[in-house]
C-alpha cells in the first residue's frame, strides 16, 4: 500500500472503510498517510474524522501527515493537519514543529503564516528544542528576514549549536549582508567546514577575492571540501582571472561535475571557447549544463556552424535531452545562418517534447526570430499569436523581423500595434509607407 500510486488512494480508502479496517488499527491509516498530500480534501476529512479515534496515536498520525505535506507540492495541508490536531484536543510535541516550520518556509509570499507558527512554538515552550530553533532560523533566512532570524538566535542562544550558527551565517550571506555574516563567523565558539565554506563562497561571490583566498588559506585542510574549492574556481573565473581559476581547478584533490562546469563556464564567459572545448572534451561525465554552456558559448561568440555541430553531437552521442536554454541558442544559430530546414526540425523537436514557449527562457521569441530571419514571416506571426503571454522579447522579435520585409509587413506591423492598442506606433508605421512613397500591390503578399 505504501508504494501504491497516489491516484489509487480513493480506492484503497474506500476498501478500508467498507471492510471496517480503518477503525480497528492506526497502522492502516499510517500506511496511507504518504499518499494523502495528493488528495488534500480526503486528507482533511481523514485527519478530522479518524485520527481522533486513536487518542494514544493521534499526535503521531498528525505529525506524519504534517511531515508528508512539508515534503510534497501541497505544504499548506500541514496547517490544516495542525489545526485538526489542536481541534481534537491533542497536544503537539517536539516532532510537530520542525516539519510545520519547514512548510511555512516554502511559502515566502505568506510570511505571516510563518510568524503564526513561530508564535505557537513560543507559546508551547518549544524554543528550548534546538531542532525547532534551527528550522525557525532557516525559515526566516528563506524569507530574507534577517532581523527576525537574529531575534530568534539571540533569544535561543543557550540552545544554539553549530548548525544554528551556520544557518544564521548562511542567511546573512543570502541577503548580501557579508559584514554581519563575518561578525557571526568570528564569534563562533566552534567552526566546521560548512562555516568556512559559507564565508569563502560569500567573499568569492562578492568579488572580494583577496579575502576569499586569505580565508581559504587559513581554513583547516581537513575542512576544505569540493564546495569550497568550487567557490574559489567560480569566483576567479567569473571575474576574468582565468589563470588563477585554472590553477585552483588543477590543484583540486577531488572534482565533481560542478567543478568542471564552473571552469568551462569561466572560459565561455570570457570568450575563450577553444579552452572551454579542450576541457569539455576530457570531462569524465557531462550533464545538460555542460552541453548547454558550450552550445550557448559558441552562439554568443558568433560561431554558429559549431553551435549546430555540437548540438547534433549532443543528440547523437549522449542520452541527455536539451532544455529550453539550449534550444534558444540553437535557434539563434539557425537564424543567423538562415538555416530554415534545420530551424524547422528544431521547432518539431520543441513541439515533440512539449517545451514551454512563453516562460522566462523566451523560447517563443527565439522561434519568432528564427522564422522571421529565414523569411517565413507567416510562421513568425503564427507563433506570436499562439503565445499565451506576449512579453517584450516576443514583441521585439516579431517587429524586428517584420521591419526587414517590404510594405506588406509594414502594414502588418501597423495592424499588430493597432490590435495591441498602440495607436501612435500604428500611425507611425503607416506613415513610413507614405513618407517613402511605398505602396502595396493589390492581392500581393510577402508571406510564402
Amino acid at each position: 500500500m505504501e508504494t501504491a500510486p497516489p491516484r489509487l488512494l480513493p480506492v484503497l480508502l474506500g476498501r478500508l472503510l467498507v471492510a471496517g479496517e480503518i477503525c480497528r488499527s492506526p497502522s492502516h491509516i499510517r500506511r496511507i498517510i504518504p499518499l494523502l498530500p495528493s488528495h488534500p480534501h480526503l486528507a482533511s476529512a481523514l485527519c478530522s474524522l479518524y485520527f481522533p479515534l486513536f487518542p494514544s496515536s493521534a499526535t503521531f498520525l498528525h505529525n506524519l501527515l504534517i511531515r508528508a505535506s512539508a515534503a510534497s507540492p501541497s505544504p499548506r495541508l500541514s496547517f490544516a493537519a495542525f489545526a485538526s490536531l489542536l481541534w481534537s484536543g491533542c497536544v503537539p510535541d517536539r516532532f510537530t514543529f520542525p516539519p510545520l516550520v519547514k512548510s511555512a518556509s516554502r511559502l515566502p509570499s505568506f510570511p505571516r503564516t510563518g510568524a503564526q507558527v513561530h508564535a505557537q512554538a513560543v507559546r508551547r515552550g518549544f524554543l528550548a528544542d534546538v531542532f525547532v530553533v534551527n528550522t525557525l532560523l532557516a525559515m526566516y533566512a528563506a524569507f530574507r528576514d534577517t532581523a527576525s532570524m537574529r531575534d530568534v538566535f539571540d533569544t535561543c542562544a543557550g540552545v544554539a549549536d553549530v548548525v544554528s550558527w551556520n544557518t544564521v551565517i548562511g542567511g546573512y550571506v543570502k541577503c548580501g549582508e557579508i559584514q554581519d555574516a563575518r561578525r557571526m563567523f568570528d564569534e563562533m565558539p566552534q567552526r566546521n567546514g560548512v562555516s568556512w565554506s559559507a564565508m569563502v563562497g560569500a567573499y568569492a561571490g562578492a568579488g572580494d577575492l583577496d579575502v576569499a583566498r586569505e580565508m581559504f588559506d587559513q581554513m583547516p585542510a581537513i575542512g576544505r571540501n569540493v564546495v569550497t574549492w568550487n567557490s574559489m574556481v567560480t569566483g576567479f573565473a567569473r571575474h576574468g582571472l582565468l589563470p588563477l581559476a585554472r590553477k585552483m581547478f588543477d590543484e583540486m584533490p577531488v572534482r565533481n561535475l560542478v567543478s568542471w562546469n564552473a571552469m568551462i563556464r569561466g572560459y565561455v564567459v570570457n570568450g575563450v571557447m577553444d579552452g572551454a572545448k579542450e576541457l569539455f572534451d576530457v570531462m569524465p561525465e557531462k550533464d545538460v549544463v555542460s552541453w548547454t554552456c558550450m552550445i550557448s558559448g559558441y552562439a554568443q561568440a558568433g560561431r554558429y556552424a559549431e553551435t549546430l555541430e555540437l548540438f547534433r553531437a549532443m543528440l547523437s552521442g549522449s542520452n541527455i535531452r536539451p532544455n529550453e536554454v539550449t534550444m534558444v541558442s540553437v535557434l539563434s544559430a539557425c537564424a543567423h545562418l538562415t538555416a530554415l530546414e534545420e530551424g524547422r526540425w528544431v521547432h518539431a523537436f520543441i513541439d515533440k517534447h512539449k517545451m514551454v514557449l512563453d516562460n522566462e527562457f523566451n523560447l517563443g521569441a527565439a522561434l519568432i526570430d528564427m522564422y522571421a530571419k529565414c523569411g517565413r514571416t507567416d510562421m513568425a506571426v503564427k507563433i506570436f499569436y499562439s503565445l499565451d503571454h506576449k512579453n517584450v522579447s516576443s514583441w521585439n522579435a516579431l517587429i524586428t523581423g517584420l521591419n526587414t520585409m517590404q510594405s506588406g509587413c509594414h502594414i502588418l506591423i501597423s495592424d499588430i500595434y493597432a490590435a495591441a492598442g498602440k495607436w501612435a506606433e500604428a500611425l507611425e508605421s503607416r506613415g513610413f509607407l507614405e513618407k517613402y512613397g511605398i505602396t502595396k500591390l493589390p492581392g500581393s503578399s510577402s508571406m510564402q
